[in-house]
Parts: C-alpha cells; sequence; structure tokens
C-alpha cells in the first residue's frame, strides 16, 4: 500500500471503496516554506462522503496531509498519486496563488518518479477557462477538478457549513 508505504507507517491503509460513497480530495496549496511565517503550508485530505438516505451525506475524513513547501508539479503528482490511491471521484482545489500552478500540472499527463506510472491529465467541471488550459493526450479527459475562487463570501459560507455539519454530527475526524 503505498500510502503507508510513502508515509513510512505500518497502520495506514485505504478504505475498500463502497459502490455509493464519492470521494473527494481537497487541497489548499502553499509552495514557500518559511520559518517566519508558520501559517503557510500545504494541505491535502480525502473526504469520504456517504449518502444518508434524505438527499445529504455524511463525511469521513480519510487521510490529511500538511507540509510546507514544494514544487508546484511534485505537488500536482503528490494529489493524482492519492486521487488514483484512494479512488477519488474529484479533486477539490484553490486555484488562486500558487494552486493554479498545480492546477496547471493537474491538467497535463504526470510521471510518478517513484512508480513509472503515468498519470492521465484531468480537466476542469466549471470553469470553461481553466479547462481550456488541459494539455493532456486524451482529448476527452474526466472532468474531476473543481476549482474554486476564494472571495469573503465564499471563506465564511464554508465555515459556516462547516460548523454546522460538525454539530450535527455529519462530519467525522481521522
Amino acid at each position: 500500500d503505498l500510502v503507508a508505504e510513502i508515509n513510512n507507517d505500518k497502520l495506514a491503509f485505504i478504505p475498500k471503496k463502497l459502490d455509493d460513497e464519492i470521494r473527494v480530495i481537497c487541497v489548499d496549496i502553499a509552495v514557500i516554506s518559511s520559518k517566519k511565517n508558520r501559517n503557510d503550508a500545504t494541505a491535502i485530505l480525502v473526504m469520504q462522503l456517504l449518502p444518508t438516505g434524505n438527499g445529504e451525506y455524511s463525511r469521513q475524513i480519510l487521510y490529511l496531509e500538511n507540509y510546507e513547501g514544494g514544487h508546484t508539479e511534485t505537488q500536482a503528482l503528490i494529489v493524482r498519486r492519492l486521487f488514483k490511491q484512494f479512488e477519488c471521484n474529484y479533486i477539490v482545489i484553490d486555484r488562486l496563488g500558487a494552486g493554479i500552478g498545480v492546477v496547471d500540472n493537474l491538467l497535463k499527463d504526470l510521471i510518478d518518479d517513484n512508480t513509472g506510472e503515468v498519470y492521465e491529465g484531468l480537466s476542469c467541471m466549471n470553469d470553461e477557462e481553466i479547462a481550456n488550459r488541459y494539455k493532456g493526450l486524451n482529448p476527452t479527459p474526466p472532468k474531476a477538478i473543481f476549482a474554486v475562487t476564494g472571495t469573503p463570501k465564499f471563506n465564511s459560507e464554508c465555515a459556516f457549513n462547516l460548523r454546522d455539519c460538525i454539530r450535527r454530527g455529519k462530519l467525522n475526524l481521522l
């Protein structure tokens, strides 16, 4: 299991994906490590969404990783590796700032230096301008990237919804 291998953790494992579940990898990018600014780190999490039967989903965080610094291509490769290992359906990524560099790398075919595996480029599902930046070989790439353009209003709504999910027991942490 590559997650256990990469993280040198024999207890790490990836649960089998259920037929009706959706898996989403969420990414917030930072590329410059700094001893002065401890707030700037890349965060990657994988979330499992399970239908509750009433049009809502329960949410379970399956994986969480934070680290400082890193080239945008390296970060895109980590995202694609996890996307495949966890059998994710979607990538949600902040496209502002350094995030656009990672998005550009997700839009092209990538070769994993660790395994030699080729990860097919993905396309953007919610932003035609970004979808048009696709550079992969597949003429009909999977539309799996949801590019987020954060605004104060959007960020506030996300924080409110997160708090509501936690309060109602709809989010289970690691």
